[in-house]
């Protein structure tokens, strides 16, 4: 039997070519976009350090996370029909390159590594005791196993069908006007003219029957675009801006130079609108190596180097003008070794028959004693007795010997069952309850939790580092011997990381705060999927840096695939430099593995012309 496929004209294939990068063009350009108000279960209810609520609302994670498993399915579908012509008829429907090229499997080795961590990511969420939130994506994240094995399905599809340059453009056009409709909204917000704040943008939000208007936790001016959170607009210019810089400095066309420039300089304003520091340090790097990789290019083209060198500068006074250079100082005190200060309550824990603190460097224990006035006794470690006084007008026991004299302790509540306690230390309010003869601390949610010692690993005594990251990452690391073969499951990072630390959040600006994401993506991946998955996505990524480094340290860039395919690499670059301060997140991360199917296909276009000789513009 002949395969209709065989003998298709050459204008047909490539019309067929750009039809396969239509699912690619949704996730570049559509899915971020996504926003639309849902309501949903909560279920973290049942922990001591989570509220009551049972149901919330939220815009901008539920609808992309649906829309991106869609067309993660879409994706395989279209896989399935080709592959299964390519089985039966031993060739590819499509000849131009699809799954096949000269009747070989077009693969690439880091997709082992790939297929690992996707293989490591079922399996962890599979054996997780919170399995329901792998699978379902939890609170403030959404980030579900069906979401990371999008990725992968993602990655794969798009290096198979970006297999032709007039794929390649068709998909650069769609990429390239999603991000200008983007663009759009964060300088609609810098200027206070919020679409989503409008009447309009509630209509097109809100559901039919779910009335009302929406209310954001950050000011009218504040730059979020569609992406839920003003960071993630950092680490959504750090990895789309190098991109379309080098391809500013590549391309010949000045039209589409015009729309790059305008580009670069609108993401700068919404990166200064959004208030994200940690992006600014990566666009420096990715500007050394744009600096770098591009040496010949602007070598050539002195007029593209002073227009670059001019773009920087004026984009150092906007932010002075905007931001003021308390800015600066603001970036240069995050990213500063200070050391943690000399916290006043250094220790304070909970068990069943006292209640233990460290107050100005001096060790006592709060016990409960009937023949002590108010019924509580203080004492030092050795069970010397610190002397007190009790108020009965105010129901209030001051203690007689420094420093302890500065935290009297106050009875609010007392009956049958139970007697409520308060200690007003460093100007934080300590509750706890004192029924059936054991010791609780009531937490700002108003239920009952112990105080527990929590185990500190690396920067523990840097924890102001990077806007408190250092705090996070020194209860994170911890966790990391449990998680070496498998992680806690997809999603699960709110679970498993030490809540119950209440001193140490209160120490680091979190006294009330429920912490979802480590702020650094390889310790996401290696709690929620284990060690061994983080590895694999290392080597995942190291395959292609290595091949991209080989084919374009030292390319002229004369040939489209070389354009592209070396503003992925730096675009990639800047993504996993800043993914030591962003998390994982469904409103960037599906552009970042997109774009790493691109490169992947790039680089294999690049290496064939270098076979061949060949070399287009």
């Amino acid at each position: 039997m002949k395969h209709r496929g065989k003998n298709k004209p050459k204008n047909e294939m490539i019309k067929a070519g750009r039809w396969l990068v239509l699912p690619i063009i949704l996730v570049l350009a559509v899915v971020p976009l996504l926003v639309r108000a849902k309501v949903y279960s909560i279920g973290l209810s049942q922990f001591p350090w989570f509220q009551n609520d049972q149901m919330a609302a939220e815009l901008f994670l539920q609808v992309k996370q649906q829309a991106i498993i869609a067309v993660a399915i879409l994706m395989l579908v279209i896989i399935s029909y080709y592959l299964i012509g390519a089985l039966l008829t031993n060739q590819s429907r499509y000849s131009d390159g699809f799954l096949k090229e000269k009747g070989q499997w077009r693969w690439e080795p880091a997709f082992y590594p790939l297929a690992a961590y996707m293989l490591l990511a079922i399996i962890s969420t599979v054996f997780s005791p919170n399995a329901q939130y792998g699978y379902r994506g939890a609170h403030e994240q959404f980030e579900s196993l069906f979401v990371i094995l999008a990725y992968g399905v993602m990655v794969v599809y798009t290096f198979w069908a970006v297999s032709s340059e007039q794929a390649m453009k068709t998909l650069e056009i769609g990429f390239l006007i999603g991000i200008s409709l983007l663009c759009g909204l964060g300088l609609l917000q810098i200027t206070g003219n919020d679409l989503f704040r409008s009447a309009l943008g509630a209509k097109l939000v809100l559901p039919k029957g779910m009335g009302g208007s929406l209310n954001f936790t950050f000011p009218l001016n504040q730059v979020y675009l569609s992406l839920y959170n003003p960071n993630y607009v950092g680490m959504y210019v750090s990895l789309v801006i190098p991109v379309i810089a080098a391809l500013f400095i590549t391309n010949r066309h000045l039209k589409m130079r015009i729309w790059y420039g305008l580009l670069i300089g609108s993401l700068l304003l919404c990166l200064i609108g959004s208030g994200s520091k940690t992006a600014f340090v990566t666009l420096m790097f990715s500007t050394l190596l744009l600096l770098v990789f591009y040496r010949k290019k602007l070598l050539q083209n002195k007029m593209i180097t002073v227009i670059g060198l001019t773009v920087a500068g004026v984009f150092v006074v906007a932010v002075i003008l905007f931001m003021g250079n308390s800015f600066f100082e603001r970036l240069r005190a995050s990213l500063q070794f200070s050391g943690n200060p000399e916290y006043e309550l250094s220790e304070l824990l909970t068990d069943q028959q006292k209640i233990q603190l460290t107050y100005k460097g001096e060790k006592a224990e709060l016990l409960a004693d009937a023949a002590a006035e108010g019924g509580f006794r203080l004492q030092s470690p050795d069970g010397q007795v610190i002397p007190s006084i009790f108020s009965e007008e105010n129901q209030v026991i001051a203690f007689r010997q420094e420093p302890f004299t500065e935290i009297p302790l106050l009875i609010t509540d007392q009956n049958e069952e139970r007697t409520e306690l308060q200690w007003q230390i460093s100007g934080i309010a300590w509750d706890f309850a004192y029924r059936a003869n054991e010791f609780v601390y009531i937490t700002p949610l108003g239920k009952e939790d112990q105080l527990v010692e929590v185990e500190k690993g690396l920067f523990q005594n840097q924890e102001s580092f990077a806007t408190h990251r250092g705090y996070i990452w020194s209860r994170t690391f911890p966790l990391l011997k449990k998680y070496i073969f498998l992680g806690s499951g997809a999603d699960t990072f709110t679970l498993v990381f030490p809540q119950r630390d209440y001193l140490g959040k209160s120490h680091n600006n979190f006294h009330n705060t429920i912490i979802t994401k480590p702020h650094n993506l390889y310790l996401q991946i290696a709690v929620q999927t284990g060690v061994l998955s983080a590895l694999a996505v290392i080597a995942f990524y190291l395959l292609y840096f290595i091949g991209s480094l080989k084919l374009y340290w030292k390319s002229d860039f004369s040939g489209y695939f070389s354009k592209v395919g070396g503003a992925v690499f730096i675009g990639s670059i800047g993504y996993m430099v800043s993914s030591f301060f962003n998390d994982s997140t469904i409103t960037v991360a599906p552009i970042f593995w997109t774009l790493m199917g691109i490169g992947f296909a790039m680089n294999a276009q690049v290496k064939k012309e270098m076979l061949t000789g060949e070399s287009k513009e």
